[in-house]
């Protein structure tokens, strides 16, 4: 167990042996290949390991001693946005957005009948639904998207409805 995380093979016992300490996991940047992430993980000494699960860009953790928690990282999650008006644009919406301190904006795909405007985005607080008030008097409703999204190719500037 001494050698996990050596030259990028990981040992783990099985779940139902393994304490289960906190994982900080981390985030992959866009422009990095496999083998620089995990010199860029791996290169500060840890003490309590590392560890690596199959999926996402967050492939690879440092696990944490027993009794801490792993530090709250603000994620960039899909939402649903609806009760939009329909003569904002995605740059309208996107500025409303900045306004009301989300950051990291990216939008995914279009309205459609049974489903509102999805985007990626961090919010300005930890929750996992918001609810505002548009200069114009409409409710706009934000939620966190748990389904599968498809992305539509479209410039920024296109309408919404």
């Amino acid at each position: 167990m001494k050698l996990s995380g050596e030259k990028a093979v990981f040992f783990e016992p099985l779940a139902k042996n393994r304490d289960s300490t906190p994982i900080e996991w981390i985030p992959q940047d866009g422009h990095e290949d496999d083998e620089s992430f995990f010199q860029r993980v791996t290169s500060s000494q840890h003490e309590c390991g590392y560890t690596y699960r199959r999926q996402g860009r967050s492939r690879l953790g440092r696990r944490l001693p027993e009794g801490t928690k792993p530090p709250n990282v603000e994620r960039v999650r899909i939402w649903e946005a609806r009760g939009i008006p329909p003569t904002w644009t995605t740059g309208s919406l996107s500025k409303w957005l900045e306004a009301n301190k989300w950051t990291e904006v990216d939008f995914i795909s279009q309205p459609t009948k049974l489903r509102g405007c999805l985007f990626r985005a961090k919010p300005a607080e930890n929750a996992m639904c918001f609810a505002y008030e548009s200069s114009q008097g409409d409710s706009i409703g934000i939620s966190q998207y748990f389904h599968s999204a498809k992305t539509d190719s479209h410039p920024r500037s296109r309408k919404i409805s």
